[in-house]
């Protein structure tokens, strides 16, 4: 019976490790969020982004908190520290398979959901993805690009931008994605 624990164990193990090698995140990445107000646009900006990217499945998940978001507007940045705790979240997938060994920039749209409301709310989108090659390390990392447009309800910020137009574009820019296990 031992045998059998430590045999499972192991297939465990190697199965986490070997389907782990293709994830590769961020956890600090850049997002901002373009939010029209009576004509002009005003930018919410965090530095707080996690992403992370299944090559194998091209899968891609991100999340921010809403307070880490800067406008530089006080009352506006005060509202969104009230709002700690809240979570943007989204899931989807990248419409290309993922070539790390391809060092030219690599276009895709994107299909997925916003799932800071219940039910989700579907988004499509495009963005750029474009490796380095690997130098010192065993891998190469690569810059994530995306962007889609959603609504502030979607986003559950209707309320810090009442005078506001309800849509709204998010950008993940220039993420820098390393695999997972390094």
């Amino acid at each position: 019976m031992r045998k059998v624990y430590l045999l499972v164990l192991v297939i465990v193990a190697c199965y986490s490790s070997i389907s782990a090698q293709e994830i590769y995140r961020t956890k600090h990445g850049d997002v901002a969020i373009s939010v029209t107000i009576h004509d002009s646009i005003l930018l919410m900006v965090s530095n707080e982004l996690s992403v992370a990217l299944d090559y194998e499945s091209s899968k891609v998940s991100f999340k921010v908190p809403v307070e880490t978001f800067n406008t530089r507007v006080d009352s506006i940045d005060s509202k969104l520290r009230m709002l700690k705790g809240s979570l943007i979240e989204f899931t989807g997938k990248v419409g290309i398979t993922i070539n790390t060994q391809n060092f030219a920039p690599q276009r895709y749209n994107l299909e997925g959901q916003v799932n800071s409301t219940n039910p989700p709310v579907p988004v499509r989108g495009n963005g750029s993805m474009n490796c380095i090659p690997a130098g010192d390390r065993a891998t190469p990392a690569c810059t994530f690009l995306l962007n889609f447009e959603t609504t502030l309800t979607a986003l559950h910020l209707r309320e810090a931008f009442p005078d506001a137009d309800e849509g709204v574009r998010i950008e993940v820019r220039q993420s820098i994605l390393e695999r997972d296990n390094e």
